[in-house]
């Protein structure tokens, strides 16, 4: 979406009304200019009054999220290129990464929905790896 006041407004408004709970999808990044909107197919008409304001519309992609274990706490941080190490791994495998969001604890990738499985099944293997 383009970033400007009316988008900004309805996210807030809306992310006061996700069941979070019942595990509905709602993640967004804002940019300069822009905000990269991820959100589950339940929740995407919610937005259907700003399609004037949609740089782009993808359907058909999934998220992959890694979390942090309290074993591997802020591995992520101290491992220089750890983030490049999964990227790569994704890439040596042939999984296009979308888009990719972070918090402290939480990687989040991105992905078409065909990927997915294969996806998880090679970082799982490649973490595993790590913890032997």
């Amino acid at each position: 979406f383009e970033r400007n006041k009316k988008v900004m407004s309805l996210i807030n408004l809306i992310s006061q009304k996700i069941r979070w709970d019942l595990g509905d999808i709602l993640f967004f990044v804002q940019g300069n200019g822009e905000v990269t909107l991820i959100v589950d197919r339940k929740n995407s008409i919610k937005f259907d009054s700003l399609t004037s304001s949609i740089i782009e519309k993808r359907e058909g992609l999934a998220i992959l999220s890694l979390r942090e274990s309290d074993e591997f706490k802020n591995y992520s941080k101290v491992v220089n290129g750890f983030l490049a190490f999964l990227t790569s791994t994704l890439a040596d495998n042939n999984i296009s990464i979308v888009d990719i969001a972070s918090t402290y604890k939480q990687i989040i990738f991105l992905l078409d929905e065909k990927d997915v499985v294969t996806a998880y099944e090679t970082l799982n293997k490649f973490i595993s790896n790590i913890k032997n």
